[in-house]
């Protein structure tokens, strides 16, 4: 097992040269001659997912590649890695509308429909419609989850109307 910085506590060990002050426990400490510290384990099982904006600023072109498929290639990577490391990946692209929605899963097959859902995915030549997303992300993630947004935004009043449904989200 890696030691991890949750807060899911694993065990009290001695303070060894390196190790985080913030973490010494004083009462176990008292008790002994020798500082002790508490020790925390990795997270697991957290939900992770790629949230993916296909309005039309992602029809942009960087490098031969519009900005949608460098977002549906991390999405991949990213997803790819949660499973590997017991966390639960999903997925959701919006613009004007919810396209694809996948509840997070750790099932090994994941990735296969994460990849499936992708490939039927296009932009679309609309605005996003964030508040729909963050209705959204309430139903289908109600719990604590890491969200990666995919989006681009073209000038800074586009990021202001967008800035009150993604601190919604937060």
């Amino acid at each position: 097992r890696k030691a991890g910085t949750s807060y899911e506590f694993d065990q009290i060990s001695n303070y060894v040269k390196g190790d985080d002050i913030r973490h010494i426990n004083w009462r176990a400490s008292a008790r002994g001659s020798e500082l002790m510290v508490n020790r925390f384990e990795t997270e697991r099982s957290q939900s992770v997912y790629s949230v993916i904006c296909k309005s039309r600023e992602m029809c942009m072109s960087f490098n031969g590649l519009s900005l949608l498929d460098y977002a549906v290639n991390t999405t991949l990577a990213v997803s790819n890695v949660a499973t590997l490391q017991y966390d639960r990946a999903g997925l959701i692209t919006f613009s004007d509308r919810i396209g694809s929605a996948l509840k997070a899963s750790r099932d090994p097959k994941q990735i296969k429909r994460i990849m499936n859902a992708l490939y039927n995915e296009s932009e679309r030549e609309t605005e996003p419609n964030f508040a729909l997303l963050n209705l959204s992300l309430r139903k289908l993630a109600p719990n604590r989850s890491l969200l990666f947004l995919y989006a681009n935004f073209e000038s800074e009043n586009a990021l202001n109307r967008a800035l009150p449904h993604l601190r919604a989200i937060a």
